[in-house]
This record gives structure tokens, C-alpha cells and sequence, in this order.
């Protein structure tokens, strides 16, 4: 009866370990078991596939020889912790080698099998691919560097706000460098700030009515460039605000004081140029007058003296021709100045 019962449990407790032996095979994560010593005892299917080695090719192999030589510190560390009874498991990532020379990241959680008696008897590990991810990752972050080259070497000032009260009121969550430039702030300090609060014009100017319908509708809007007082100074800026999907505001601004100034400038100077060409004209128009009207001032002042040379002493005539030719001197003194106001004209 003893002998049937032992021949039983030993039966049981092979079936035991076959069904546990199948179920690491089956697992869709890599399962090894190595040696004390660093010498793979058994590997199941998915870390045979991962790797691209045979059981048995791997079971003539230690674990470093599949660490990639940048990652070979990281095992032997984790060895030692481990058999130093630091903890029953540890989790980390390291790099292995594939039999085809390529290079995989993986996520492995090792932990350290003990007799009755506490002895080491071999380090159990789950191995996961996590290439894909860290890849994922590695373009995130390619991408976000981009994207922030990008946002900070724009010309145009680009500011990002967010809104938690559906749009009754924007917080600013980044600006780029064009856009401190322009707000002539840094960043530390307006970050985090309401939109009233940085610009506090903005309701009057009609921006924060441009910005709540953007909000509401989705649907993108121009600003046109308006006054904004930024550090007591004032500035015209343009805006086009829109929406991104993630809820966002964005509002990207251009300053436009410097040629707005020129305009003026420019308005001015058309302005003096015309009144000068006026001035022009018209005494170009009065020394014509004043030549024509000299010429008959000497004629009448001419022919007045001749008249008087002809007429009788202290007589009525010689009084109303001396009145004649009084008043045509100061006709001709008066052609003079309208003469020289010509020639200051054309000057």
C-alpha cells in the first residue's frame, strides 16, 4: 500500500510539473530560468522566438552573452542584490542581442527560487519586448522637439491658452519667443496668468469676444490689428485665433506697430509733399499772373508820365493823373512781391 501511494504522489508530481512546464512554454511572454552561476536552465517558446535562438543553443549559453555590451553592468547587478536577499524580485529594463545581431528592448521582472533549506536554486524571469514602445517613444519625444523648435522659431508670436469654465475665461499655458518679444515678458512670469490679466484691454478691443466665439463654435477667426497697451507702450497687433481638438486656444500674433508707424509716416510725407506741389502750382500760377499784370502796370505807369508831361501845372488833370500813377507804382510793388512769393514756390 506505501509503494502504491509514493508511486501516486511521484506520478502527481510529475504530472504537477509537466502541467507547469506546458503552461511556461505556452505563455505569451518570454519565461527563462537561469543558474546561480548565470547559465540559462530552461526558456520557453516566446523567449526562444524573441531572441531567435533554440532552447537548446541557449542552454549552452550565459545570460551576458545575449546583453547588449552597453547593458552589461545592469544583470550582475541585479544578480547581486537578489542573492544578497535585497527584496524577492526586482523589475528593470536592459537591451539583448538577437542570434541575428539585432538589438530588442526588454522589461524583465527576476526573482530569486530558494530550497526548503534557503539555498539559491535558480533566478526565474518574465521577459517582455518593449522595442515597439520605447520606439514610440523615442519618436514622441523626436516629435516634441520638433514641435518645440518649431513653436520657439516662429516669426509670428504664437501663445497657447486652455479654458476650464467653457470658455468664460482663458489661461495662458505657453508662449514662444517671438511672442515674449512682443509682450516684452518672460515666460515664468505670465505663464499660468488669465488672458485679462495680460492684456487688460482685451474687452475693450473686442479679442476676448473673438476668443469665446472660437470657443464655442470651432470655427477660426482674424482679429484685426488693434492698439494694446504692453509695458505702458502701444503696440498694434494682429491676432487669428483657432481651436485645437484637444480644446486648446491658440492665438498667434503679429506686431505690426513699427508699420503701422510707417504708414503714418508715409501718410505724412504724402500729405506735405501734396501741399507743397499746391504751393508750387499756384505760384507758378501767380508769377504768370504777376508777369502779364507787370507788363500792363508799366504800360498804364508808361503812358501816365507821358500824360503828365503834357498836362497843366496844379490843374485837375495833373492831380487825377498823379492819383493814376501813384496807385500804379504800388500795383507794381505789389506784382514784386507776388513775383518773389513765385520764385519761393518754385525753390
Amino acid at each position: 500500500v506505501t509503494l502504491r501511494r509514493t508511486a501516486a504522489v511521484e506520478t502527481a508530481l510529475r504530472d504537477s510539473q509537466q502541467l507547469l512546464t506546458n503552461a511556461i512554454d505556452k505563455a505569451p511572454i518570454g519565461m527563462v530560468m537561469v543558474s546561480p552561476e548565470g547559465i540559462f536552465l530552461q526558456a520557453n517558446t516566446a523567449f526562444c522566438d524573441m531572441l531567435g535562438y533554440a532552447e537548446m543553443e541557449l542552454k549552452a549559453m550565459h545570460f551576458q552573452a545575449i546583453t547588449h555590451p552597453d547593458d552589461a553592468h545592469i544583470g550582475p547587478d541585479v544578480v547581486k542584490r537578489l542573492l544578497r536577499g535585497e527584496g524577492d524580485q526586482d523589475q528593470f529594463e536592459k537591451r539583448y542581442r538577437r542570434k541575428d545581431g539585432s538589438s530588442i528592448h526588454v522589461l524583465l521582472t527576476t526573482s530569486l527560487v530558494k530550497d526548503s533549506g534557503g539555498q539559491p536554486l535558480f533566478f526565474f524571469t518574465q521577459a517582455q519586448d518593449i522595442t515597439a514602445r520605447r520606439e514610440g517613444e523615442k519618436q514622441l519625444s523626436a516629435s516634441e522637439r520638433r514641435f518645440r523648435e518649431l513653436f520657439d522659431n516662429m516669426g509670428p508670436g504664437v501663445a497657447i491658452f486652455d479654458s476650464t469654465d467653457d470658455g468664460q475665461s482663458f489661461t495662458l499655458r505657453d508662449m514662444n519667443q517671438s511672442g515674449l518679444a512682443v509682450a516684452r515678458r518672460q515666460k515664468a512670469t505670465i505663464v499660468g496668468r488669465d488672458i485679462k490679466s495680460l492684456l487688460p484691454d482685451i474687452e475693450e478691443a473686442g479679442l476676448l469676444e473673438v476668443f469665446s466665439s472660437v470657443w464655442r463654435t470651432g470655427n477660426a477667426a482674424r482679429h484685426p490689428a488693434t492698439v494694446f497697451t504692453q509695458v505702458e507702450k502701444e503696440l498694434w497687433i494682429e491676432t487669428f485665433v483657432y481651436k485645437l481638438p484637444s480644446g486648446e486656444m491658440v492665438a498667434i500674433f503679429e506686431d505690426q506697430t513699427e508699420q503701422r508707424r510707417a504708414e503714418s509716416e508715409r501718410e505724412r510725407l504724402e500729405r506735405q509733399l501734396f501741399h507743397t506741389q499746391k504751393l508750387e502750382s499756384v505760384g507758378t500760377l501767380a508769377g504768370g499772373i504777376a508777369h502779364d499784370f507787370n507788363n500792363i502796370l508799366a504800360s498804364i505807369i508808361g503812358f501816365t508820365e507821358l500824360a503828365l508831361d503834357d498836362t497843366e501845372k496844379n490843374s485837375a488833370m495833373e492831380a487825377n493823373l498823379m492819383e493814376i500813377y501813384t496807385a500804379g507804382k504800388r500795383a507794381r510793388d505789389l506784382v514784386k512781391q507776388i513775383l518773389a512769393f513765385a520764385r519761393q514756390s518754385g525753390e
